[in-house]
């Protein structure tokens, strides 16, 4: 087993000083005051890690934190858990509609009792796509089918987030043949219904603000582009936040959100950049606080972090004429509310990938930090203390 200790902040980040063993078990990167390392060697490529949730809540928070996706073969979701801030793993209960057939569990949440919830599809002995939920009320020890969903032959499901509101009930949001649609559940987590997002628009991730849902994602203006939008879900209301157009003929999309303390971000991508807005007054007011260069550059995922800091994760590539431009996992931190804004964990995508998705997940009270990203070099990293 190698050990490796990588010094990122020696490197310029268009230089060529990625580590290239994908067999790498450990892999340190310094950059900007954080120290970020491999968390679970079971969780490589080929496994395929999704998402990863924290229970957290003041009624059922017991310091695990739950990581999901599909094992190394393509017939079980996979269910990670570690009761030490990622240090150890264990396996939980696995789950497929018939043996050989592919399924993954692609989104994970967690509510303040400590309920589990699960998204994902799987392929039954008739080669039937099924968007299923799973629910569990015993830290993940066992599991029981609360939403499934069967697709006409051919048709192909994708879950892009799932997320708990205060009051119980949980929304995810899904793609089927491209086409977007949202799932609610009662309080508890069962009883599931879909609504409807607003006309034109496709609304991708959502996340928890106060009793509300900030639900962002984009809308097609003809002749024009896209629009990154932001919204504000309060039962079934649905309330526009904020719309940026993007360049003419562009795309701009609202891909990610996250509320820590009073301020309010949004996380976005367009042809060329790496962008972040924010509110301080609830939505009512925006201004864009990040910006970077950045070549397809999702940002996946945001969540609050240590000393009142502010995470995004995402995928970048940095637009390098004459070169063959590669592809970076990237973090970025803000430290004083979203002012100002640096990066916390970069390299190529030959040690790890979001080329798929990342996810990002915090512990308030441990200060435990973990980060998950899938594609080419699947992997989960930890914020080490």
């Amino acid at each position: 087993m190698k050990h490796v200790r990588w010094i990122v902040a020696a490197c310029s980040l268009l230089a060529a000083c990625a580590l290239e063993d994908p067999e790498l078990a450990t892999i340190e990167s310094h950059l900007n005051g954080d120290i970020w390392v491999h968390a679970d060697t079971a969780q490589r490529a080929p496994a395929f890690p999704t998402d990863v949730a924290f229970a957290n809540g003041p009624l059922g928070h017991n310091h695990d934190v739950y990581v999901v996706g599909k094992a190394s073969s393509d017939d079980a979701w996979s269910f990670r858990r570690s009761s030490d801030g990622g240090v150890t793993w264990t396996n939980g209960p696995t789950f497929s509609l018939a043996p050989g057939k592919e399924a993954i569990a692609q989104s994970i949440a967690v509510d303040h009792n400590g309920r589990i919830l699960v998204s994902g599809r799987a392929e039954d002995s008739f080669n039937r796509e099924h968007f299923i939920t799973r629910l569990s009320t015993d830290r993940g020890h066992s599991f029981t089918t609360v939403d499934d969903l069967l697709l006409a032959p051919g048709d192909y499901w994708s879950v892009r987030s799932l997320t708990f509101q205060s009051n119980g009930q949980a929304v995810v949001a899904a793609t089927r043949n491209g086409t977007w649609f949202h799932r609610r559940s009662k309080p508890g987590g069962t009883g599931w219904t879909t609504i409807a997002a607003p006309v034109g628009v496709t609304i991708i991730n959502f996340c928890a603000s106060g009793a509300d849902l900030i639900a962002v994602g984009s809308a097609l203006v003809p002749g024009e582009g896209t629009s990154g939008v932001t919204y504000r879900l309060a039962g079934d209301t649905w309330t526009l936040l904020d719309s940026v157009r993007a360049a003419p003929d562009g795309y701009l999309i609202h891909s990610s959100c996250t509320q820590n303390g009073s301020a309010l971000f949004v996380g976005s991508r367009d042809d060329r950049t790496w962008r972040t807005r924010r509110s301080l007054d609830g939505g009512v007011s925006w201004t864009t606080v990040d910006s970077v260069p950045c070549v397809f550059g999702p940002i996946y995922d945001m969540g609050a972090g240590r000393g009142g800091s502010t995470y995004s994760i995402g995928r970048c590539k940095i637009d390098n004429p004459g070169h063959n431009d590669p592809t970076y996992w990237r973090v970025r931190r803000t430290d004083d509310g979203g002012s100002t804004w640096v990066d916390s964990d970069f390299f190529t995508e030959g040690l790890y990938s979001s080329a798929g998705g990342a996810a990002y997940a915090y512990d308030p009270d441990t200060e435990d930090t973990i980060t998950v990203g899938y594609g080419t070099a699947s992997g989960v990293r930890r914020l080490k203390h």
